[in-house]
């Protein structure tokens, strides 16, 4: 295994190949879905489009075990990424967010599997971003 990889440059590597991965398939991402991608202590770095979710080849699940990503079998493929010069915080806007059931614990809703959020909260995680 490689030596320590942080998180920011694990998601720009993955940004410039135009590719995410995640633990399992959700039944509500397909393609032409939008993702937001949350960083945990970091917060929402960007979102872009999905043009495709295949099972995982070898070498992608390979290069993934590289760099100690063992769960990560469902390979997304996106186009159009737009990522935020300043990552937004999500804490501040909790109680504003319908996404987050648990205002309390919030972090549970935006790990592992994809979730859906409704336009009305995707609009307000961009607009938090130009402010």
């Amino acid at each position: 295994m490689a030596g320590n990889v942080s998180a920011s440059r694990i998601f720009q590597d993955l940004m410039n190949q135009k590719v995410w991965f995640t633990v399992r398939k959700a039944k509500n991402l397909t393609a032409g879905s939008v993702v937001v991608f949350y960083q945990s202590g970091t917060g929402v770095r960007g979102y872009a489009t999905v043009t495709e979710i295949l099972d995982n080849s070898k070498s992608d699940f390979e290069t993934m075990q590289n760099l100690g990503l063992y769960q990560l079998r469902i390979r997304i493929n996106l186009e159009d990424i737009v990522q935020f010069d300043d990552p937004v915080a999500l804490g501040p806007m909790v109680d504003n967010l319908e996404f987050i059931a648990n205002k309390k614990y919030w972090g549970h809703s935006v790990r592992g599997t994809p979730r859906s959020i409704s336009s009305k909260d995707f609009q307000k995680i961009v607009k938090a971003s130009t402010s």
